[in-house]
């Protein structure tokens, strides 16, 4: 059952928003969270969920379709790696290359159709692509981030120049377009008093069409001393973000010692907070195998084999995050590692008010850097077992 408690003073208004919330999960069986709690606190509802999903039986299947990616053959299907996937909505699949900033476009069947774009600075080039700096909106615009040449552009799915955008502050990064703006994530770096250490602040901003800071969403700290080479510190305070169908933002961090998710208003309200309880939890048997897996091949470099080493069956659920997406069903995709250890392959599902619903491994060895989940497919960007980047596309269909 789900229970609501109350810390601090609650309204009449807050009774009545939880019941709202809570009212759907209670006709829809295949939605309830038996074991979650609602709990407000300052004004904040918090979904207290706890370590294992209240639904494993929920049904979703994943059969493989095609992949695009290989390691020798066509040009065309050979990446350094896959920083950045796009789907638009007539099924036209986008990759970024890592290195040549190519933005190569595929027919909704995997068939290679142009590509645009590559490391330069001159004409339809760009100069400096990071990682996550391609998007693509509901018009089929491709939106990328060209940090080098401090301007963000706009594409068709031809690779027709459509606009040229100079946001008022540096050029953010992780670009996400909505109806009249684009999200993005600013860092600033300042030296801390004696010169050994620097503050980090990574900054979630909401800009216009025209490129004008509209408000800071959040922000994320980190110090680091460059000489203790603690760039992991650094690079664990960095947002990982989504956007759901009414507009909100989920938000982690790339890494935590807690497992929780923040869900933002457009106006930079924090209206959410799921949490998933500490662990341990077992693993499942897929995650072990993988993890076996990978131990057998660090063993194997090895003068001499250990005897003593097994790989836990239980999991300190000390979360790594990847990826957040939203699919048309309003359900969020969170791609976490639990472990360390283990490749990314599984996602944690959760329902649009942040119920903790199932624990979904996708088919098939290799990590998962990039998700898009549609309404009857998904698609899976990053590496196999061998390395090699590529693109797994699945047929996807979510029951009770």
């Amino acid at each position: 059952m789900i229970s609501l408690q109350r810390c601090g003073r609650r309204s009449c208004r807050s009774i009545l928003t939880a019941f709202l919330i809570t009212l759907p999960l209670l006709l829809l069986p295949a939605c309830s969270a038996p074991d979650s709690r609602l709990v407000e606190i300052e004004g904040v509802m918090h979904v207290r969920n706890p370590a294992a999903p209240a639904r494993p039986d929920l049904q979703v299947e994943l059969e493989p379709l095609f992949r695009i990616g290989s390691a020798e053959g066509e040009e065309e299907t050979i990446f350094s790696a896959i920083s950045a996937l796009g789907v638009a909505p007539e099924g036209q699949i986008c990759l970024l290359d890592y290195r040549s900033y190519e933005v190569r476009v595929f027919t909704p069947e995997g068939v290679f159709s142009h590509d645009f774009g590559g490391r330069g600075q001159g004409p339809g080039e760009f100069d400096l692509v990071p990682p996550e700096g391609m998007s693509l909106d509901p018009d089929s615009r491709i939106w990328i981030a060209d940090i080098g040449r401090n301007r963000i552009v706009v594409h068709t799915l031809a690779g027709e120049l459509v606009r040229t955008i100079a946001p008022t502050t540096p050029i953010p990064e992780f670009i996400k377009p909505f109806g009249t703006g684009y999200y993005g994530i600013v860092d600033r770096n300042t030296s801390l008093p004696g010169g050994m250490e620097i503050e980090t602040t990574y900054c979630l901003i909401r800009y216009s069409i025209a490129g004008d800071s509209l408000g800071e969403i959040m922000s994320s700290r980190a110090v680091v001393n460059p000489s203790h080479m603690q760039s992991s510190v650094q690079t664990s305070a960095y947002p990982i973000y989504c956007l759901d169908r009414a507009g909100r933002i989920w938000q982690s961090r790339w890494r935590t010692d807690a497992y929780e998710l923040n869900v933002w208003s457009e106006s930079g309200e924090i209206v959410r907070i799921v949490e998933v309880a500490a662990g341990p939890v077992r693993k499942s048997d897929g995650e072990i195998a993988r993890e076996e897996a990978m131990f057998e091949r660090i063993w194997s470099m090895l003068p001499e084999r250990p005897d003593d080493l097994e790989v836990p069956e239980i999991d300190p659920l000390k979360p790594f995050f990847s990826t957040l997406t939203a699919d048309p069903r309003g359900l969020i995709w969170v791609l976490v590692n639990r472990s360390g250890i283990a490749e990314r392959t599984a996602f944690d599902l959760f329902s649009p008010e942040g119920f903790y619903l199932k624990r979904i491994e996708v088919p098939g060895p290799g990590s998962i850097e990039h998700a898009v989940i549609g309404t009857d497919r998904a698609y899976f960007a990053g590496s196999d077992a061998d390395g090699v980047p590529c693109l797994s596309v699945f047929a996807l269909a979510i029951g009770n």
